[in-house]
């Protein structure tokens, strides 16, 4: 009995330990959202990105974005970068970036409608949880400032936003080319 106990237990320990092992060549998407309360509007944003891992470290990206909020709704998109703080075989990846983001927003009907443009640019960081070998929570932070406003009334001046997701790790593109030949 006890050594069955044993090793189940060390075959569960092996299984764990094996997670979160992204790798140069690996495609990442992350679905996220965020809600964001200042001064002049409320609102919430939907992410979609698609990332790449130059190296085991570093994934570069793309991030298609939805706004909405109270009268007014847009879409943007943005590109990302970050690095991603990984241990042997943790479960827990920790990760920094930076990423420019470029908005497009209208408003209601009536009198108020309008357009409206904004560049940001910001600093981000957080963590991903591994649940399985390739899909992860991801939860963070993210500071961000405006770059452009048009009109310039629609500055939004510095936002801080929190931001919680899932995330999967595709596969390895470079991997699949080698494997095909």
């Amino acid at each position: 009995m006890k050594k069955s106990l044993v090793v189940a237990l060390l075959i569960l320990v092996a299984r764990n330990t094996a997670y979160s092992q992204q790798d140069k060549g690996d495609v990442n998407v992350t679905f996220s959202g965020t809600y964001t309360s200042n001064k002049l509007y409320s609102f919430g944003q939907i992410f979609i990105k698609g990332g790449y891992f130059v190296t085991k470290n570093i994934e570069a990206g793309i991030k298609p974005q939805f706004l909405f909020g109270d009268g007014f709704s847009g879409t943007g998109v943005g590109l990302y970068g970050t690095y991603n703080f990984l241990t042997k075989d943790a479960k827990l990846v920790p990760y920094a970036g930076a990423e420019i983001n470029h908005s497009s927003l209208k408003s209601g009907g009536g009198e108020e409608s309008g357009k409206m443009k904004q560049t940001n640019m910001g600093l981000y960081g957080g963590s991903k949880y591994f649940i399985t070998e390739s899909l992860n929570v991801d939860a963070g932070m993210n500071f961000s400032f405006n770059l452009a406003s048009s009109p310039s009334e629609m500055d939004l001046g510095m936002i801080f936003q929190f931001q919680v997701g899932v995330g999967f790790i595709v596969g390895n593109v470079n991997k699949k080319k080698v494997a095909a030949e």
